[in-house]
């Protein structure tokens, strides 16, 4: 392997950590990060899981409480 620093491996296993579902707060302090700027530098997304994050807005609906659609009509007519 080209170019391969053994401090990659500390990027390899913030993202593992993601994939699997860690929080960012949890592996902050796995990590022993100061900051979560630090934590997002490391933890990279797969294409996977922003696509799935992106569709779960793709499933939700508002339907509002029928008195929020009562004073709608009223303030329309």
């Amino acid at each position: 392997i080209r170019n391969f620093r053994w401090h990659d491996l500390r990027h390899v296993w913030a993202t593992w950590h993601v994939m699997a579902g860690t929080t960012m707060a949890e592996l902050q302090e796995l990590g022993a990060w100061k900051s979560g700027e630090m934590v997002r530098r490391y933890a990279h997304f797969a294409p996977e899981q922003l696509r799935a994050a992106a569709d779960k807005l793709a499933t939700f609906s508002y339907t509002p409480p029928k008195s929020e659609t009562r004073e709608a009509t009223q303030a329309i007519e």
